[in-house]
């Protein structure tokens, strides 16, 4: 009786074993399949990775170039005030050469009175 039990027990053992094995090996393939899934988008996840960084680095900018551009705009800015400013001079110039031949080729009636 006892060898038939340790038998019988020696028997249950091994049927765990082997379901615990099937169940191994099923959680194995639903792994490996979940595996082949990626395998398959992994290029396509590549490309997207390659884009986002490349936008990344496009949108980082380098302080020195910050700087850079603010001088230039500043020059720039500097530079179309003093033309503005030579252009206001220049119009008030050429308004008082018209108001001069305005008055010399349209005299005032006061004037021609006065002569």
């Amino acid at each position: 009786m006892h060898i038939t039990f340790s038998f019988q027990t020696h028997l249950q053992g091994v049927e765990q074993r082997m379901k615990r094995i099937e169940r191994l090996n099923r959680q194995a393939a639903e792994k490996a399949e979940k595996s082949a899934a990626l395998e398959r988008r992994l290029p396509e996840l590549r490309v997207t990775v390659a884009e986002r960084t490349h936008a990344c680095e496009a949108l980082e900018t380098n302080p020195a170039d910050d700087a850079e551009e603010r001088y230039r705009f500043i020059v720039e800015t500097k530079h179309l005030e003093e033309l503005a400013r030579a252009q206001g001079d220049e119009l008030t110039c050429l308004w008082a050469e018209v108001e001069r031949l305005r008055k010399r080729n349209f005299p005032s009636m006061d004037q021609l009175k006065y002569n």
